[in-house]
C-alpha cells in the first residue's frame, strides 16, 4: 500500500508493459513502479492547474495523455524520465473523459457541456460527435472496444449510448493505382502511431513546467466549434517556433478519421441516477455500467437488453469496473471500500478484497494471462 493523502486519487491506469502505474489526482501525475513499490513513487508531475480527471497511455508505451479540470488535454512524451509536452488540446471547458482509439491515432474527449470531440492526432484536428443528451446532462465517460468497432459512452442522467464505428479502406494519398495496401483483422490498413519528436538534449536542472503556464513552444489546438462561436476563424494556425521540444509531426497523407463514421445505435435508460463508468467486455459482445444506484450492469451490445444487475447491500457508489481477458469475471470498486470479483456468468461474488477504510474511487487492473 502506497499513499496518496494530498488528493482524492480520480483516475488509474497501468503501463502497457505492466512495469508502472501512473496514479491521478490534484494537479498532479504520480509514477510507481510495480516491480518495487515506494511511498513516494518513482516521479511526481506537475501536469494541470485544477483536477486531473483522465490518464493513459499508448500502446506501445512511447507516450501518454492526461486531460483535467483546467480544459487541457495534453500529450506526453515518455521516453526520457521527465515528461515533455508535445501537443494540446483546448475545449475551455472542464474535461471529465479521454480514451485512445485502439488504432493510436484518435482521441476521443468528453468535456462538462456535453459536448464530446474526437482529436485526430495525424492531422491534429478534431471533429464534433454529436449526443442526444439533455439541456443538464453530459457524457462522464467514454470508451471503445478492443476491436476498435464500438463505442459506449454515460451521463450523469444514467444514459448509456451506443455507437457502431464503420471501418472503410484508408489508402495513402502517396501509393501508386497499383499499390494495394496490407490489411489489418479490421479491414482497414495499418496505421502506424504518430511518431514523436526527436529526443531533447536532457538537462538534470530543468524543472518541469508550472502547470498554468503554457509554453508559446507547443503546439496548441482549439476547438473549431469555440471559436466559431466566439466568431472568430475556425482554427488556429499552430504556433510554429524553434523549440528543443518540436511537436510530434503531423502526416496528412491520411484520409478523414475512422471515428467520423460513427453511427449512433441505441440510448438507453441504464440507470435512475449518475452512471460513471462504462467499460467493454474483451470479446466485445457485453458493455458493463457502473453507477450511484449501487449496481453494475451488463448490457448485450447486440440487443442492447440488460443481462444481469451486480449488487451487494450497502454497496454505495460503484465507482468503476474491469474484466479479466477472458470475459468470464469482472472486478468493481465501491465506496463501502470493497474491491469485488464477480463471475459474470452466475452472478455471484467469487472474491472480496477489503483494506481501505474510505471509499475506492478509482481502479485499474492488468492481466497477465
Amino acid at each position: 500500500m502506497v499513499p496518496h493523502k494530498e488528493s482524492q486519487v480520480n483516475e488509474m491506469c497501468i503501463t502497457p508493459d505492466g512495469c508502472q502505474l501512473a496514479v491521478v489526482g490534484w494537479q498532479h501525475l504520480r509514477m510507481f513502479d510495480l516491480n518495487e513499490l515506494t511511498p513516494n513513487g518513482l516521479h511526481t508531475f506537475n501536469v494541470h492547474e485544477k483536477n486531473v480527471t483522465a490518464v493513459g497511455f499508448q500502446a506501445a508505451g512511447e507516450w501518454m495523455f492526461t486531460a483535467g479540470e483546467d480544459g487541457y488535454t495534453k500529450i506526453w512524451d515518455m521516453r526520457i524520465n521527465q515528461l515533455t509536452c508535445q501537443r494540446i488540446f483546448e475545449v475551455r471547458n472542464p474535461v471529465h473523459c479521454v480514451t485512445l482509439h485502439p488504432n493510436q491515432m484518435e482521441l476521443v474527449v468528453s468535456d462538462s457541456t456535453g459536448a464530446v470531440y474526437i482529436w485526430d492526432l495525424r492531422a491534429d484536428r478534431d471533429d464534433s460527435l454529436l449526443t442526444e443528451v439533455d439541456l443538464t446532462e453530459y457524457v462522464v465517460h467514454v470508451d471503445i472496444d478492443r476491436s476498435g468497432t464500438q463505442c459506449a459512452a454515460v451521463t450523469n442522467r444514467g444514459h448509456l449510448f451506443l455507437w457502431q464505428i464503420q471501418h472503410g479502406m484508408l489508402t495513402p494519398k502517396s501509393a501508386s493505382p497499383t499499390t494495394i495496401p496490407q490489411l489489418s483483422p479490421l479491414g482497414t490498413a495499418p496505421l502506424a502511431p504518430p511518431e514523436l519528436a526527436p529526443l531533447p538534449s536532457f538537462d538534470p536542472m530543468i524543472a518541469p513546467m508550472p502547470a498554468g503556464q503554457i509554453d508559446p513552444n507547443i503546439e496548441l489546438q482549439h476547438h473549431a466549434a469555440q471559436e466559431a462561436l466566439a466568431g472568430a476563424p475556425g482554427w488556429h494556425s499552430p504556433v510554429q517556433m524553434p523549440s528543443p521540444h518540436p511537436p510530434l509531426p503531423i502526416h496528412p497523407q491520411f484520409p478523414p478519421t475512422m471515428l467520423s463514421r460513427m453511427q449512433p445505435r441505441a440510448k438507453i435508460a441504464a440507470h435512475n441516477t449518475f452512471a460513471l463508468k462504462c467499460r467493454f467486455t474483451p470479446d466485445g459482445f457485453h458493455v458493463a455500467t457502473t453507477s450511484a444506484d449501487q449496481t453494475t450492469k451488463l448490457w448485450s451490445v447486440t440487443n442492447e437488453k440488460l443481462l444481469h444487475t451486480y449488487s451487494m447491500p450497502g454497496n454505495k457508489w460503484i465507482w468503476d469496473c474491469a474484466f479479466t481477458n477472458d470475459s468470464q469475471f469482472m472486478f468493481n470498486a465501491s465506496s463501502d471500500a470493497f474491491l469485488r470479483m464477480w463471475d459474470l456468468q452466475s452472478g455471484k461474488v467469487v472474491r472480496q478484497y477489503q483494506g481501505h477504510s474510505m471509499a475506492i474511487t478509482a481502479m485499474t487492473f492488468y492481466d497477465l494471462r
